[in-house]
């Protein structure tokens, strides 16, 4: 996934357009979630990175991966109980 490369090499803008494209082309893949999650997760736009990783997790529920970003964007969020 090109969204992959761009977020490896910093760049974050380019990375979250391609990710979108991906999950317009493939609304059903949970990585592509995951990545997006990733990406906000970076620029700082944690509430729109949980709602990506929600996304993934319903996609693929129980993955360890997705549930651990999840619940680390949640503490940051300092919202703990939905963390737990």
């Amino acid at each position: 996934m090109l969204a992959m490369i761009a977020f490896d090499v910093k760049r974050l803008d380019i990375a979250e357009q391609l990710a979108r494209q991906a999950i317009g082309q493939q609304n059903n893949v949970p990585v592509f979630y995951q990545t997006l999650g990733n990406i906000q997760n970076a620029r700082g736009k944690l509430d729109e990175a949980v709602i990506s990783y929600k996304k993934a997790l319903s996609l693929k529920p129980n993955s360890p991966d997705y549930l651990n970003n999840l619940a680390a964007t949640l503490v940051s969020l300092q919202r703990y109980e939905e963390a737990i």
